[in-house]
């Protein structure tokens, strides 16, 4: 994996998650992003070494330059590195964080219900 490389660890049995790896991966200039779903020995032992339990599948985890983000704080991270229009979504920085997450926490505890999932993990392409 090369050193510029930011992993994203994401719930693969969830059917936005994955067409959301989909987006990103058709959106990266730089091929910058590696993926991980959380349901693999991988994605579980990156939750944990960034102190996420791997119960929690709410959230989605980015690690970049050995720095951990999620929720809100990783979906704007991500964005800002893709090709434009997509990175001017970083503008959402400045709505509060507290803000910010409670609309992921909204959209996350309902992903299931309004986009299903999957039986078996996605890998990624």
């Amino acid at each position: 994996m090369q050193p510029d490389t930011h992993i994203v660890v994401f719930d693969g049995i969830c059917n936005l998650c994955s067409s959301l790896v989909d987006f990103i991966t058709a959106r990266d200039p730089g091929n910058a992003f590696t993926f991980v779903p959380m349901q693999t020995p991988q994605g579980q032992d990156l939750m944990q070494r960034h102190g996420i339990s791997v119960d929690r599948v709410d959230t989605f985890l980015l690690i970049r330059n050995g720095e951990a983000l999620v929720r809100s704080d990783a979906a704007i991270a991500i964005a800002g590195e893709l090709k434009r229009p997509w990175n001017l979504f970083r503008v959402l920085r400045i709505v509060p964080g507290p803000i910010r997450d409670r609309a992921y926490a909204f959209v996350a505890s309902n992903r299931y219900r309004w986009f299903g999932k999957r039986d078996t993990c996605k890998l990624p392409k």
